[in-house]
């Protein structure tokens, strides 16, 4: 390592001595230094731009791609890293980025989860004039490697509880909300665009500040939801000097986008932006560090001790008070997002569902289409989740959407065009009594002059029995029972 050690301690001489030389003129070096270093093993990306709000000035990450962590340099002649540390950048990066280190240079601080746990320093600005010969000791190499190390062998550990992923992912958010703030007043068009679409939508009297706050949020949550139903898959074949092979492929940005389907509009082209080319690159490194922790993140266990503890399935929805207890406790507070266990909801629900029938007249309790539902302090959403839950369980509601409605409806609205006719179906014959399907049976009833119907049974379901006692056999192999419908108008 002497020969690298040497060649950067001359880039840096020959760069200062200049007179000219700026911080980011010192990039270069550093770069060559690091990759040299630890050749085959990492990427760097250095940011060139020191315009850029909020973005570290190296982000280092594995030959795999996962990241390992950051870099901020200071000006050569910045002597006081202990300083530069305490100030408001630098306590951002701290509190949310685990593994960083912070330079003039010459000297290195390295900082773990916001603690600084070594320091070396190589000389100083001065000793660079002076002496024609390597700096210092072989010692200061040695502890520079060791230093560089630590840096380089960390990486994110994997989570497997919720309040841990809520601890990293709010770190990380706090950083975000005040990027994407600060890019807001540098005039960010596309930024700027989002914010006048959310005013002219939804809030009018939003403000810059609580657009930062929301669309922080947005970002980190609708990578979650993406996260909590995304698996890693064996991809494409991989060929790579003449040999074969698979590759895992990771939760990222891009996946996000992949994995999203275009029923859920709003989070597809959220995740458009933040994987497209107008991405400000001071989100996109974030979001990357979003990314690489729910990559991390044991979904399995998360899920089971959601599961477990709150008896819940959808985890997306009831995370949502842990997260915001930790980013933002007082919004939390001010929203009412607080997590009721199931079983009081379900009490509340029933209850409520019997007094509509008993003291209300209303024969579908909820169901009943004059009932409105309000929460108006919905938080996690578990009241009215529950309450859809209840309605469509009690009920053994069959959805209307279901292909076979659509044929008779397709069927009834060719006879009324032609007049007359008959129509002949076997289908699923939960029409012929379900709840929901009154309004369909009705209009049946008054588009047909003559109706048959040889109800076939065979659910396995129901638990019905013929009346010699013998086994209820369906037509088909399936679990529904079927019906025969003759249709007649004449």
């Amino acid at each position: 390592m002497k020969g690298i050690y040497k060649a950067y301690m001359q880039a840096i001489n020959t760069l200062y001595s200049s007179g000219e030389a700026r911080e980011e003129s010192y990039y270069p070096a550093l770069k060559d230094f690091l990759e040299s270093s630890f050749e085959d093993f990492i990427s760097i990306t250095s940011q060139p731009k020191k315009n850029i709000a909020g973005t570290p000035d190296f982000l280092i990450k594995d030959k795999n791609q996962k990241l390992i962590g950051y870099i901020e340099a200071k000006h050569l002649e910045e002597k006081d890293l202990y300083g530069i540390a305490e100030t408001e950048q630098l306590k951002r990066y701290r509190e949310s980025l685990p593994n960083l280190i912070l330079t003039n240079f010459l000297e290195f601080h390295l900082y773990r989860d916001g603690n600084l746990i070594d320091t070396v320093r190589l000389t100083d600005a001065k000793s660079l004039f002076i002496e024609e010969k390597m700096p210092r000791s072989i010692k200061n190499l040695e502890a520079v490697k060791l230093l560089l190390e630590k840096f380089i062998s960390f990486s994110i550990p994997s989570i497997t509880t919720s309040k841990v992923l809520a601890i990293e992912l709010a770190k990380r958010t706090r950083l975000l909300q005040f990027v994407i703030s600060e890019e807001l007043k540098n005039g960010n068009a596309d930024l700027k665009g989002f914010l006048e679409a959310f005013k002219d939508n939804l809030m009018p009297s939003l403000t810059e500040d609580k657009f930062s706050d929301m669309y922080s949020q947005t970002i980190t949550y609708g990578l979650f939801s993406s996260r909590m139903k995304f698996n890693n898959t064996l991809v494409s074949p991989l060929i790579k000097g003449g040999k074969g092979g698979f590759s895992e492929q990771r939760f990222s940005r891009l996946t996000a986008y992949q994995s999203t389907p275009s029923t859920i509009p709003f989070l597809k082209r959220l995740f458009y932006f933040i994987t497209g080319p107008n991405l400000p690159q001071s989100i996109e490194w974030i979001a990357d560090d979003i990314a690489s922790v729910l990559e991390n993140t044991d979904i399995k266990a998360i899920h089971k001790e959601l599961h477990t503890e709150r008896w819940i399935d959808d985890p997306v929805i009831h995370f949502y008070e842990t997260f915001l207890s930790v980013y933002n406790p007082s919004e939390r507070e001010k929203l009412g997002v607080y997590y009721t266990p199931p079983p009081v909801v379900s009490f509340i629900v029933k209850s409520i569902n019997k007094l509509l029938k008993d003291k209300f007249g209303k024969v579908d309790g909820l169901a009943d289409s004059s009932v409105i539902i309000l929460e108006p302090a919905s938080g996690t959403m578990t009241f009215p989740t529950l309450a859809i839950k209840l309605i469509k369980s009690e009920r053994n509601i069959q959805p209307l959407s279901d292909d076979y409605i659509k044929f008779i409806r397709f069927a009834q609205w060719k006879i009324e065009k032609t007049g007359k006719g008959i129509v002949g179906f076997i289908t699923n014959n939960s029409y012929l009594s379900g709840l929901i399907h009154r309004g369909m049976r009705k209009r049946l009833f008054s588009s047909f002059d003559e109706i048959y119907i040889l109800n076939l049974h065979g659910s396995s379901r129901t638990g019905e029995k013929p009346p010699d006692g013998i086994v209820d056999e369906n037509v088909f192999n399936i679990q529904q029972g079927v019906a025969i419908g003759l249709f007649l108008k004449i």
